[in-house]
């Protein structure tokens, strides 16, 4: 019965995971007005973005259009260059969904303060149209090289905290809380010897890391993943 749950903290938005996206969502939930708390079970935000190269794809940005050759290159293009490239194995909305949405992400990163410097492209697979090809890789300052996630992170995190928003660190969410049918109202999570029941009052956000470190789901979803696995 969800009445007999003993709430021992409350918040609008719960985060489950501090890595590159729970921060992002955290930011954002901030900036929308929400109180808003992250788990996160290692000692510091980022997780594997941590790891990253200090880069994004987009197309059609101001940064491309002044940086390199292509004034006039498109979503849509960029969205069929990964479904070709993605040769079945991905879901085709949802690739053009994140296409159409880089643009709006980089211009989101650089009103933080995050500085675009330069503007690249990758190498090209033989059997794709090169017509769907351009220099969309855009490089933030400090960025460019393996382990410049943290700039992208710590950019992000700052901000959020800047507006509220809180983390707790060495929690790890182990179990969600639902009441009869199937709504979710928090979590358990369990920090050192304590466990805890908190409550969100406007949804959870799962972004812990997934198909990084799950063999199955990367079998499922993510054919190279798991060949990289």
């Amino acid at each position: 019965s969800t009445s007999s749950i003993k709430w021992d903290k409350e918040t609008d938005v719960l985060i489950v995971g501090g890595g590159g996206t729970g921060v992002a969502a955290m930011l954002q939930a901030a900036n929308d007005g929400a109180k808003v708390l992250v788990l996160e079970k290692a000692g510091i935000a980022g997780g594997t973005t941590n790891l990253s190269g200090g880069v994004m794809q987009a197309a059609g940005t101001e940064y491309q259009k002044s940086l390199t050759s292509y004034k006039d290159d498109t979503t849509d293009k960029h969205a069929e260059l990964w479904i070709k490239s993605g040769e079945g194995y991905i879901d085709e909305a949802l690739v053009k969904d994140l296409a159409k949405g880089a643009p709006e992400h980089i211009k989101w990163l650089s009103d933080l303060g995050l500085k675009w410097t330069s503007v690249y492209g990758h190498n090209h697979v033989p059997y794709i149209d090169k017509a769907l090809y351009a220099d969309r890789i855009h490089v933030y300052e400090g960025g460019g090289a393996g382990g410049q996630g943290v700039l992208l992170v710590q950019t992000m995190l700052k901000a959020a905290l800047a507006k509220g928003a809180l983390i707790e660190y060495n929690t790890e969410a182990t179990k969600l809380l639902t009441d009869a049918t199937g709504t979710v109202l928090g979590v358990v999570a369990k920090s050192g010897d304590k466990s805890m029941n908190i409550k969100a009052n406007k949804g959870v956000i799962l972004a812990a890391a997934s198909i990084d470190q799950n063999i199955e789901m990367a079998k499922e979803l993510s054919q190279q993943h798991y060949w990289d696995l």
